[in-house]
């Protein structure tokens, strides 16, 4: 007589297997976390550096350019960051 297989069971033993895998192979390449947080840490210093001229041109009154500058560079920011947590974390 055969048995028949509880779907619930084979559905846990899955999720526990994966736990297990992933815990398992949880260490990460410590070269390529270093890398992205220096490009974080690129991208954050260009943002600064960027606002604070962009910022200094409106308080003396130069002419500056639009803001799309500041937002391509903070979109780099945010985009690095995410990076840097897929890596390192």
């Amino acid at each position: 007589m055969k048995q028949r297989t509880n779907p619930t069971r084979t559905i846990g033993a899955a999720v526990a297997a994966i736990v297990l895998l992933s815990a398992c192979s949880g260490e990460r390449d410590a070269a390529k976390c270093a890398d992205v947080a220096e490009t974080q840490a690129h991208a954050e210093s260009d943002w600064g550096e960027a606002l604070q001229t962009h910022n200094a041109a409106h308080t003396e009154g130069h002419e500056h350019g639009t803001h799309d500058e500041l937002i391509a560079l903070r979109v780099r920011v945010i985009i690095a960051e995410a990076e840097v947590r897929r890596v390192c974390d």
